[in-house]
């Protein structure tokens, strides 16, 4: 099992590998002259240790272009894999470094979620965070790739659909950490995690067939990390930490504290805030044992030695990996009576402190009577091993490919269409449908449960889509399934998926497919068009002009009204509470500012949490109407029946209808800007 850990630049590669990676993840460093991470990919290909390039999260045309050059200078030194959360990046990747390994992190809750990032061509996924027990067990024991879980460290509240917007944009800023209320005030945690630990379960999870675990944090001082690394590195080498030691590591660090709540079930996630003062004694203690720490030993070499009368001795070492080479010593001097230098020779070649080797077998043949100086010895053994860090620090001959972005397709010249999306049954009325939304959005429980209902719909003419669950795990597809069935019964054709995984579920079914998932530039565009993707719902973190830029090679829509999804909580937030199931209840957060943000129910005891303002793009019509798009949505969440028609009467052009607090989101942003 491997042992990943990040890395924000070259003294934390450094730590991080001493520490007990097996892997780095490294992200392109802001800032840093561009021969750290070659110093840091010649550092890791001597010593065996491999290195991904962060490429996952929003990836625009614009910065998949800037990416280019930096992703092929990275290939020929040796990058071994990049991480990508969207099928463009795959598909960039795959382009411009061919024989890159591809990793997949992008919210993969079940197994049909895996078997999409397969037919990306990707070797291994990073399951959600929030996964139990038995459903990494499901999908471990099918998956045909490898498996990632995190081990310890962060755990993030997103349970695994689209981007978290919480810190304001698409980056991860831990606005989940900032205190919030479920009253007027803001004086509570609710959406703060404990640290994960599974590091009592490894041993389990080897079972199921997790090939690699991950060590997350937010602090970016290498020496936190690296004690968070080493403690993995001890577990699995079978010294699982007691927990007393991650009480005592949770508050020296400043940590929250450490769960295992999501996997089994037991404690509680939630932390509070403040978090205990960072022990700088600690710390202090942590720099000086980094700085005098014995290099790891981490690539089993054997080595050959041949003395023989008359002829230069000569010693060769071989890393079991193709890695062989050989130096030439001084002729051994005779001398009568001399017996030890073949156990004097195999001394010196285990003697290898320093270093990055461990001499796991030496094997000496001396012809009797000769001798040679220790240092003779010791000469002899610093060259040959300097021959192979030459070899193992070359880079592998590649050539680099090339990224070709296409034909760019012009923007459509029609006017976008309007599409409605309701939470539910009861906003809709027979003058709301009267305006013959392009496509209709309705849960697909809702649909279920009001079968009447459903089929006067589609008696009608109108095209509706069962909007499906965001989390779907593979121990409810059966309910879902038969849902999915007796919507098709009542007539309904269409659906929307929140997850590339979900696609095959709802084709299995009968239904044409349409997507809203992260989609953020042309090649991911091209690829769910390949997939046979009626539509696709582009990012509410993109500009306006983000869009104008792609090409638009398929249909695709823009939510222009509506409360934007700021996250999906892994765990129920409404009955935090009172400790009540109350799910139907909608309840709000309050932020310090005084924001109010709704709280609705989700699939699974889920709970999605919306901005506290709504999008409002009726003034920038004219901007939005030219950027090449088939639908602009109408998402309407907790309004009621009443706003819903006056919101489509206004996009219509009647009505006066505004919001009382509205936002323009990420629309009216400079493109680019966030690249």
């Amino acid at each position: 099992m491997k042992l990943q850990a990040a890395a924000s630049r070259y003294d934390a590669a450094v730590a991080a590998v001493q520490s007990g990676a097996d892997e780095l993840l490294l992200s392109f460093w802001e800032g840093s002259p561009g021969e750290q991470m070659a110093d840091t990919l010649k550092y890791c290909l001597r010593r065996g240790i491999s290195t991904v390039l962060d490429l996952s999260g929003q990836m625009t045309d614009q910065m998949l272009e800037l990416a280019e050059k930096p992703l092929q200078r990275l290939y020929r030194r040796g990058l071994s894999a990049v991480l990508v959360s969207e099928p463009g990046a795959a598909r960039f990747v795959r382009m411009t470094a061919p024989d890159a390994k591809l990793f997949f992190s992008g919210g993969v809750h079940n197994l049909e979620g895996v078997l999409f990032a397969a037919a990306l061509g990707c070797s291994r996924v990073a399951l959600s965070q929030t996964l139990g027990r038995a459903q990494i067990e499901y999908i471990a024991r099918r998956a045909p790739i490898e498996l990632q879980v995190l081990a310890l460290g962060r755990l993030c509240p997103l349970a695994g659909s689209g981007p978290c917007f919480l810190g304001g944009d698409a980056e991860c800023r831990l606005g989940c950490r900032k205190p919030y209320g479920y009253a007027t005030a803001a004086d509570g945690t609710p959406l703060f995690h404990k640290d994960v630990s599974l590091l009592g379960h490894l041993q389990e999870l080897k079972e199921f067939g997790v090939t690699a675990i991950q060590v997350a944090s937010d602090d970016r001082s290498p020496e936190a990390a690296c004690v968070l690394t080493k403690v993995a590195r001890e577990a699995l080498d079978g010294e699982p930490p007691l927990p007393r030691r991650l009480d005592s590591l949770s508050a020296e660090l400043g940590l929250p504290g450490f769960t295992d709540w999501f996997y089994s079930g037991a404690g509680s996630p939630t932390a509070v805030l403040p978090l205990p003062a960072r022990a700088e004694s600690f710390l202090t203690g942590v720099r000086s044992e980094m700085a005098n720490r014995p290099e790891r030993a981490c690539v089993p070499v054997r080595m050959y030695c041949l003395i023989r009368r008359d002829e230069p001795a000569r010693l060769a070492v071989d890393d079991y990996q193709g890695h062989t080479e050989m130096t030439v010593g001084p002729v051994a001097v005779a001398m009568p009576g001399a017996h030890a230098l073949e156990a004097e020779a195999n001394t010196q070649w285990y003697r290898l402190g320093g270093t990055p080797y461990r001499c796991e077998e030496a094997r000496t043949r001396a012809d009797g009577g000769l001798s040679l100086p220790t240092s003779a010895l010791q000469d002899m053994r610093r060259e040959v091993l300097a021959k192979l860090d030459a070899s193992r620090s070359a880079p592998p001959e590649r050539e680099a490919g090339r990224f070709y972005a296409g034909v760019k397709l012009l923007p459509r010249r029609e006017e976008p269409v309007l599409t409605f999306s309701l939470a539910a049954m009861r906003q809709l009325t027979s003058e709301l449908s009267a305006m013959r939304p392009a496509c209709l959005y309705l849960p697909l429980s809702e649909l279920v449960e009001s079968p009447e209902k459903t089929s006067a719909l589609c008696a009608a003419g109108l095209t509706v889509a069962a909007a499906l669950p965001r989390v779907i795990c593979d121990d409810a597809l059966g309910d879902l399934l038969a849902q999915l069935e007796a919507a098709h019964a009542l007539g309904v054709r269409q659906a929307l998926v929140y997850s590339p995984g979900h696609i095959p579920l709802a084709v299995s079914r009968g239904f044409a497919v349409r997507g809203e998932f992260s989609a953020t530039n042309s090649q991911t565009l091209k690829e769910y068009k390949q997939r046979g993707l009626l539509s696709i719902t582009l990012s509410p973190g993109l500009s306006l002009g983000d869009c104008r830029g792609l090409s638009h090679n398929m249909d695709t829509e823009l939510a222009v009204y509506g409360r934007i999804p700021l996250l999906l909580s892994g765990r129920c937030l409404i009955q935090a509470p009172g400790g009540l199931c109350r799910c139907d209840s909608p309840l709000e957060l309050t932020d310090e500012e005084g924001l109010r943000m709704p709280l609705v129910r989700e699939s699974g005891h889920r709970t999605l949490m919306y901005a506290g303002q709504k999008l409002w793009m009726l003034p920038y019509r004219a901007q939005w109407r030219q950027i090449g798009l088939w639908g602009a949505r109408l998402n309407f969440t907790t309004e009621n029946a009443r706003e819903c028609v006056q919101v489509a009467e206004r996009y219509r052009g009647t009505g006066k209808y505004v919001p009382n607090q509205c936002t323009t989101g990420f629309y009216l942003v400079e493109p680019g800007s966030r690249a």
